[in-house]
């Protein structure tokens, strides 16, 4: 029985851990003096990227991506939900922001690029004032 359960928890660790790789984080950082960033990356498939980056209420915030993919923003303690959502609002995002905390731009794909495995470039350009 202990042999079945200990089988059980590494398979259930493999799994997981399988999962987590095709996932990318990245903090977004500007080069002092600015308050923008771009960043040119890769999405394939069904993967996804995450963007961070912190920022305080009141602060305005300008996304724009550059390519074939989709992005939405979630805000802080987000478990999913967007505050935009690009594959119905455009490449284009800006507003002010009304939490203080780390927000989320995450990279994702639709349709054949999704489901059947296309890489696509794209330019992700971010600037917080």
């Amino acid at each position: 029985m202990k042999a079945i359960l200990a089988a059980s928890i590494v398979s259930l660790g493999l799994g997981a851990g399988a999962a987590t790789i095709a996932q990318e984080a990245h903090t977004v950082h500007f080069a002092r003096g600015t308050t923008g960033a771009s960043i040119k990356g890769t999405i394939t498939g069904d993967d996804y990227i995450d963007y961070r980056l912190s920022a305080s209420s009141g602060q305005e915030m300008v996304v724009y991506l550059e390519g074939t993919p989709y992005f939405n923003v979630l805000a802080p303690g987000s478990h999913g939900e967007a505050v935009f959502i690009g594959s119905n609002e455009g490449s284009e995002f800006g507003g002010t922001l009304s939490l203080s905390g780390t927000y989320t731009i995450r990279i994702y794909q639709l349709g054949a690029a999704e489901d059947e495995g296309h890489a696509n470039r794209f330019t992700l350009e971010v600037a917080i004032d």
